[in-house]
């Protein structure tokens, strides 16, 4: 981290928010044992893809980290903006999971930042 730190001479918008994502998850991390998630990773089509493969080598690096890997529009299905409709038969099908999301760290993966499935989710 220190090193990461001195070649950051001129902190740029990347810096500052991959610094900020670092404190957040570290904080989670020092929260008492419990069945919450510490990071939701969203995303949807091609962004789902690159999120699921974040997601894995993340949890390999922190096994400790509990996380979610989902579709952005799963989620919007199972939480709703206006109406929830569950996806029956899918991983995100709990019935605890909003409980378990309060206070999680969410991180959105698009590659264009105008997926409306993933802009819902960050409303």
């Amino acid at each position: 981290h220190a090193s990461f730190r001195s070649n950051a001479l001129h902190p740029c918008c990347n810096f500052a928010t991959a610094e900020a994502f670092a404190v957040a998850l570290r904080a989670q991390l020092t929260q008492p044992a419990s069945e919450k998630v510490h990071l939701l990773i969203l995303g949807c089509e091609v962004s789902l893809w690159v999120a699921e493969a974040f997601t894995a080598d993340l949890q390999s690096v922190f096994p400790a980290l509990r996380m979610r890997c989902c579709s952005a529009n799963k989620l919007l299905g199972t939480l709703g903006q206006h109406s929830p409709m569950p996806p029956l038969g899918f991983p995100l099908d709990d019935g605890d999971l909003a409980s378990r999301l309060v206070g999680c760290v969410a991180l959105l993966v698009s590659h264009s930042g105008g997926t409306f499935a993933t802009l819902g989710c960050a409303q």
